[in-house]
C-alpha cells in the first residue's frame, strides 16, 4: 500500500484532445517512458504491420483498430518496465484526461521499496533462533529466497499430512496451530463430560491442554503434522525448498 501511494503521488495529469495520439507505435526513448491511466474519455488501439527486419511499423500500411480503452483502463506498461518501443498507437477518440507515471520515478520508487524489503527480510532471518549459528552469507542467501505471502483471517497455512516444502517466518499478525491428535482429545473430553453428566459415578472429565498461539516476528514452530489456522490478518515470508 505504501508503494502504491508513493506511485500515485508522482503521477501527473494530462489532457489529450480527440483524434490526437497519446502514444505512437514504434516511439522510443523520451517518447516511450510513460505509463498511463485513463480517467475520462475513450481511446482506440491502432497498429500497423511491423517490418520483419527492424521491427518498426510499416507506415505505408493502413492501421487496424484492435480494441478500445475506457475510463479506468491503463496502458504503456512495456515502456515503463523495460523501456521498450511502443507496440501500438493509442489514439483518443474523445477528449481524454489521463494520469501519467514517468519511468524514472517508477524505477526510483521500485529501487527504494526493494532496499527496504531486503532489509526487512534480513531482520526476519536474524530473529529466527534456528538460524543463529549460520554465517552472514548463509543468512543473506535465505533472506534472498524469502517470498512474501499474505493470508486472510481464517485461511489455512499448513494442512496436517501434506508434504512440507516451505518454511514460514511470521512478519506480522497471529496464527494458531492444532494437531489432529489434540482435536481428537478435545472431542473425547467433550464426550466424556456428556457421559459424566449422565453417569457421574462412572466417568471423570479431563481438561484438555490449551491451544498454542504464535505472534509477531516469531518463526512458525508448529510441527510438520500441524495444521495452521489464522486468527487475524497475517503477513508471512516463505522459503520454498529447492527440488
Amino acid at each position: 500500500m505504501e508503494t502504491r501511494l508513493a506511485l500515485i503521488d508522482v503521477m501527473t495529469k494530462k489532457r489529450v484532445d480527440a483524434e490526437c495520439d497519446v502514444i505512437a507505435q514504434g516511439a522510443e526513448n523520451d517518447d516511450a517512458r510513460h505509463f498511463y491511466v485513463l480517467e475520462k474519455g475513450k481511446c482506440a488501439i491502432r497498429v500497423r504491420r511491423r517490418d520483419p527486419v527492424d521491427g518498426k511499423p510499416v507506415m505505408s500500411d493502413p492501421e487496424r483498430t484492435l480494441r478500445s480503452y475506457a475510463s479506468g483502463d491503463s496502458f504503456g506498461e512495456l515502456a515503463l518496465l523495460y523501456g521498450a518501443p511502443r507496440a501500438a498507437t493509442i489514439r483518443a477518440t474523445t477528449d481524454c484526461e489521463l494520469w501519467a507515471l514517468d519511468r524514472s520515478h517508477y524505477m526510483a520508487i521500485k529501487r527504494r521499496f526493494q532496499e527496504r524489503l531486503s532489509a526487512r527480510k534480513r531482520e526476519l532471518v536474524d530473529s529466527v533462533e534456528l538460524f543463529r549459528a549460520l554465517s552472514p552469507e548463509h543468512k543473506a542467501t535465505i533472506a534472498d529466497a524469502l517470498k512474501c505471502e499474505v493470508f486472510d483471517e481464517g485461511d489455512v497455512v499448513i494442512t496436517e499430512g501434506e508434504t512440507g516444502d516451505r518454511f514460514y517466518v511470521v512478519s506480522s499478525g497471529e496464527f494458531n496451530y492444532i494437531s489432529l491428535v489434540w482435536a481428537i482429545g478435545v472431542l473425547t473430553a467433550c464426550f466424556v463430560q456428556l457421559l459424566q453428566a449422565k453417569f457421574p459415578c462412572m466417568w471423570a472429565a479431563r481438561t484438555p491442554r490449551r491451544l498454542t498461539s504464535h505472534t509477531g516476528n516469531s518463526p512458525s514452530s508448529a510441527p510438520a503434522r500441524a495444521s495452521g489456522k489464522r486468527r487475524s490478518s497475517t503477513t508471512m515470508f516463505a522459503a520454498r525448498a529447492s527440488r
